[in-house]
């Protein structure tokens, strides 16, 4: 037996001693071996590099790469895992005792999160890597809902700064002695052997592949020995891990090596945050989805890693991941599997988060059909089956939304009732199912067969959310618009007046801009909205006071008091400071605007300013508004309208000039299909009454007669008008 290299630390100047040439292939694994006893003695490399061997067959080669896989492996097997798991443990407390602002968390979670795919790459659980990841994902999350072993939480235990900082600085050694355990002179031993080696080696020679693959751990080992950014090793033994995969045939190899280049990926991804390193992971995953030996949890994990991963990019590739995990991951689960049901729930979110974004009916179906499957495998007393029966409902309001008859409303319903009866009093999750419920009574009760019982308890129920949620402005706008709701059929004044007062509240809560950034719900389309953190001035604050001043507004023509349509006025101009040019949606707050000045002017009979602003906001409106636009008709009617009555004002002919130029132009953009061209027609023709009025022009009363006589054939018997 050949005595280990020698691990005495000298000098790194000392004198390296010279090899000569070995006579013959006998001599080389002695001669190698006394190199590199010399070469750890002196603790240089530069012995290897004086090193002059003779391959000239590929029978020398193998015999080389039989050394250095040897002694690479000799070396590995002097690494401590103990040490290892100690720095883990450590980094793991580190982050446990501080909260994620701290300086110190984010160091431990980087640390922790290359322990972590340091231990994969000795021990091959894809579970250490599955979770760096998603502490890659969830940086501020930590490790923080874990609970010790004396069941205290984490995060909640108390230790001095010094204490923990303490922790921080052991770990970090234990991590640095551990990856350069490995010595610097070793791996350039064993990468300069294997580079010698591999020209001789035929492309698929089964030695081509050990040498690769001991290649990239050498590379990988040497990289430990250099600056943290400094990745030319890493991406040297990535290259290498490719050619071995090229060559390899067998598939316990195959994963082993899949394995190996996905955690260099990873790795080199902490290092350089290139997220092509994130994306050139997918392939070798999708790699280890072929192999028939993964363990169901691991394929689990993954399946959730990259189901993240696509909410953190958007990335659909990774949703595809993620699905394709499920898939082959319930494949191999046993028939009766416990865990079938968490397998069933999973595989269909991530269908319905798929269809939501690439509009795949298959995959709505397929998701509809697991949650129902779920749901049969979950008795009333499961734990996930309330959330199984709200991802159900959530389901089949999609397809809803798609286009399915208005009757699956009813089953969405039944749904989230049976939710309801089945979670506690005091559950959080209460409020977002009876939110939800109410949502969808409203949409039912907005079909043709709505039902005033539905409506009813849709406020009901929102204000039962209300009274749990008072300074919440969300919550303020559900009541109101489902009010509003009401009101539109039922005409009751309270409604209105009720939901002018809620908006008001709500506006009161959400000041521009919005120091708390809280996003509200859409208050007129029912459809609940996630709070999310946004940026001033508040994005929803233009919906909120557009909604007011359309209440107020209806309320002014309903009988109500001049001040509600003044301060209908108000609110708009807010709404038009806050969507300064190009605003998409300036050109519509423009029209309301001006059409609001319009109607004061009629109403109050006179106020001349009112009209000359509103035909320059008209004017405006047409300007931005994009001349395809479907509502271009009726910004140039109410153009025309303005026009009009500005002339009976003053008599200024080339208003009206314009009004009846204007009309034309919008009967020649009306669509035949449009519900009331008979509008348009009848003010055409009164214009063209009062042009002749003025200029006694035969041809303009011709006209308008012609335009009536249209006008009652769009309006036969019986038609009261």
């Amino acid at each position: 037996m050949v005595d280990s290299p020698i691990e005495d630390n000298h000098d790194n100047d000392a004198t390296p001693a010279r090899i000569s040439r070995p006579s013959s292939v006998a001599d080389h694994e002695g001669s190698l071996r006394q190199s590199v006893n010399v070469a750890l003695v002196t603790e240089s490399s530069s012995n290897i590099d004086e090193i002059d061997i003779l391959i000239s067959s590929e029978e020398e080669a193998i015999e080389v790469v039989g050394f250095a896989s040897w002694l690479m492996a000799e070396e590995k097997a002097k690494q401590s895992l103990s040490a290892l798991n100690t720095a883990i443990h450590l980094f793991r407390r580190v982050i446990d005792h501080r909260l994620p602002t701290h300086p110190l968390y984010s160091d431990a979670l980087h640390n922790l999160q290359c322990a972590l795919v340091t231990r994969t790459t000795h021990t091959g659980e894809l579970s250490d890597l599955a979770e760096s990841m998603r502490l890659q994902l969830e940086p501020h999350s930590g490790t923080n809902d874990i609970q010790h072993e004396d069941n205290t939480p984490s995060g909640q235990l108390e230790e001095d700064d010094d204490d923990v900082k303490a922790m921080e600085r052991v770990a970090n050694i234990l991590l640095s002695e551990f990856n350069r355990s490995i010595s610097f002179v070793v791996c350039d031993t064993v990468i300069f052997l294997l580079n010698q080696a591999l020209p001789h080696l035929a492309s698929l020679h089964d030695t081509r592949l050990t040498a690769c693959s001991t290649l990239a751990e050498g590379l990988y080992a040497r990289h430990h020995h250099h600056a943290r950014s400094v990745t030319s090793d890493l991406d040297a033994a990535i290259c290498a891990l490719d050619d071995a995969l090229k060559i390899c045939k067998n598939e316990d190899q195959e994963r082993e090596l899949v394995m190996k280049v996905t955690e260099l990926l990873f790795q080199r991804f902490l290092i350089a945050g290139n997220a092509s390193d994130m994306e050139a992971i997918i392939p070798y995953l999708m790699k280890l989805i072929a192999q028939e030996k993964n363990a169901p949890d691991d394929m689990f994990r993954c399946a959730v890693q990259f189901q993240e991963l696509f909410e953190d990019t958007g990335n659909i590739n990774h949703l595809d991941t993620s699905v394709q995990f499920y898939r082959k991951g319930m494949r191999q689960l046993l028939e009766g599997s416990d865990d079938l049901t968490r397998w069933i729930t999973n595989l269909a979110s991530a269908l319905l988060t798929r269809f939501k974004h690439s509009g795949q009916e298959s995959d709505l179906e397929e998701a509809i059909s697991l949650y129902r499957t779920g749901l049969k495998l979950q008795p009333s007393h499961h734990p996930l089956r309330p959330l199984t029966l709200n991802y159900l409902a959530c389901a089949l309001i999609a397809e809803f939304e798609h286009g399915v008859p208005n009757n699956i409303l009813d089953e969405v319903i039944t749904l989230y009732r049976e939710v309801l009866g089945l979670l506690p009093l005091l559950d959080p999750f209460r409020t977002l199912i009876q939110i939800s419920l109410a949502n969808a009574l409203c949409l039912r009760f907005s079909g043709e067969n709505g039902q005033q019982s539905d409506i009813d308890e849709a406020v009901r129920i929102f204000r039962q959310v209300l009274e749990l949620q008072p300074e919440k402005s969300s919550s303020l706008e559900n009541v109101a618009s489902t009010l509003w709701l009401r009101f539109q059929k039922g005409r009751q004044q309270s409604d209105l007046d009720e939901a002018v007062t809620l908006l008001k509240q709500a506006l009161d809560l959400r000041p521009w801009p919005d120091s708390e950034r809280f996003s509200s719900l859409n208050n007129l389309s029912c459809v609940l909205q996630a709070l999310e953190l946004t940026p001033s001035p508040h994005p929803g604050r233009c919906a909120s006071l557009t909604n007011l001043a359309t209440f107020l507004s209806t309320r002014y023509t309903q009988g109500g008091q001049q001040t509600d349509q003044d301060e209908a006025v108000s609110l708009v101009r807010e709404t038009l400071e806050l969507q300064p040019v190009p605003h998409p949606e300036r050109f519509k707050s423009l029209d309301t605007l001006a059409s609001m000045l319009t109607y004061r002017f009629e109403r109050q009979c006179g106020q001349r300013a009112d009209l000359d602003e509103a035909i320059s906001l008209q004017r405006q409106a047409l300007e931005l508004q994009p001349s395809t636009h479907p509502d271009r008709v009726n910004l140039l009617s109410n153009l025309a309208v303005a026009l009009s009555d500005r002339f009976k004002e003053d008599c200024v002919l080339s208003d009206l000039d314009e009004a009846i130029s204007t009309y034309r132009h919008v009967l020649e953009l009306q669509t035949s299909s449009h519900p009331f061209p008979h509008s348009i027609l009848r003010n055409l023709a009164k214009a063209l009454l009062t042009g002749f009025a003025s200029r006694k022009q035969k041809s303009e009363l011709d006209e308008a007669i012609y335009i009536y006589r249209e006008v009652l054939e769009l309006r036969p018997l019986p038609d009261p008008n």
